[in-house]
């Protein structure tokens, strides 16, 4: 029984094989709509793979009854099998691969097809509109252009008065810079023109630093005292 079972998974096998090369033409060369053919092909393919699935688990089962009783020869029989998987899995790829690609292809044509059609459709309701309105066309054309020159133009005024206002800025930083460097220009003359307001000045940032340095040291002292005390 498990030879007649084996005999008929190899016949499947090959017939398999050559449907599948049948098939991948169509994936070479595909229609828009799927032809007579083609279906064909795909429903003997899937009751192939079927029918060897069915007579695969049958032979497994009968492989498990006789591992019960009789072990001679077994484990060639069980490297058959799963032999006979593992190319059962891969006819099994090959045909959802094949059948992937030629549905994404069709798609890529009708969706081609639907372009063009749009594009040919709208060319076409475009030369009746202009045959229908004759020059009222060519007018609604011109009042087209004009209204975009009449946007560009309000652009190019609302950039200009940002460029004059910017402009404008820029002068008030330069007036006021000159006017802060008049002002210590004229600090320094009246600093000149009072006798011993130079030396007033540096004793009190000498005396500032000393008594910064006395500070530093008077809290240093305190974080050493509290440090050895505690």
């Amino acid at each position: 029984m498990s030879t007649s079972l084996r005999a008929s998974i190899v016949s499947l096998e090959n017939k398999c094989s050559n449907l599948l090369n049948q098939y991948s033409t169509f994936a070479q060369a595909t229609s828009s709509k799927q032809q007579a053919n083609e279906s064909k092909l795909d429903a003997q393919i899937e009751k192939n793979l079927q029918d060897r699935q069915t007579n695969i688990d049958d032979y497994a089962q009968q492989l498990h009854a006789l591992s019960s009783t009789n072990q001679a020869g077994l484990t060639g029989k069980m490297a058959q099998l799963e032999r006979h998987k593992d190319v059962m899995h891969q006819h099994q790829k090959e045909f959802n691969s094949l059948r992937t690609c030629i549905q994404q292809e069709r798609n890529n044509m009708n969706l081609l097809f639907d372009v063009k059609q749009d594009i040919l459709t709208s060319r076409a309701e475009e030369l009746e509109r202009s045959r229908m309105y004759g020059d009222g066309a060519g007018s609604s054309a011109d009042d087209y252009i004009n209204e975009e020159s009449r946007r560009i133009d309000k652009q190019h005024n609302v950039v200009d008065n940002l460029i004059s206002q910017a402009w404008e800025t820029r002068d008030q930083f330069s007036s006021q810079r000159r006017m802060l460097n008049n002002a210590n220009n004229k600090m320094f003359e009246v600093v000149s023109k009072i006798p011993g307001i130079n030396t007033l000045i540096a004793k009190i940032n000498t005396r500032r630093k000393k008594n910064a340095v006395i500070l530093a040291g008077l809290i240093s002292c305190c974080i050493l005292v509290l440090f050895f005390t505690y």
